[in-house]
């Protein structure tokens, strides 16, 4: 009998590209709050979603650096753990309640694109790049890895 939670199945299942749920997580992200067209939001909203007029476009676009476990073997293959994403939400409207709609999603990585389709996302493979945060955190007080006097002057320059 074939094994594997995803394709491709095997015998002993050990080649499908994600193990059997639970699946952990954990990331950098960034949210980018913006108000699209209301005519492009309604263009692309599902029949039973709404247009929330109240929301005025409303949109998040977020970008995330993501690190999933599954069976704990992220050590043993840190690429099949590790990928990038990124997707947009819309205000809408599901029965008069609000929600958030996600038409568009983009990841780098095969086995969270299969697992975002088993978990009903409109997932599709992507080239996703975000700058990385971990300078922020470490202009921070109290870091346990100040960050050095040339960060510190980069980043007053992007601020000014």
């Amino acid at each position: 009998m074939l094994q594997g939670f995803h394709y491709p199945l095997t015998p002993k299942g050990k080649s499908t590209l994600n193990p059997l749920p639970p699946w952990h997580y954990s990331a950098d992200f960034l949210s980018i709050e913006f108000w699209a067209d209301p005519a492009a939001v309604r263009a692309i909203l599902p029949e039973g979603l709404d247009p929330d007029a109240a929301a005025d476009g409303h949109a998040n676009g977020f970008f995330y650096d993501w690190q999933f476990s599954g069976s704990n073997e992220e050590f043993l293959d840190p690429a099949r753990y590790q990928y990038r994403e990124f997707f947009i939400l819309v205000d809408a409207l599901f029965e008069g309640r609000r929600v958030a709609y996600c038409p568009y999603i983009f990841v780098d990585n095969d086995a969270a694109l299969a697992r975002g389709w088993s978990q009903g996302y409109p997932k599709r493979l992507g080239a996703v790049f975000q700058t990385s945060t971990t300078l922020w955190s470490r202009l921070q007080s109290g870091s346990p890895r100040p960050a050095s006097a040339e960060q510190k002057h980069a980043a007053g320059l992007l601020l000014q």
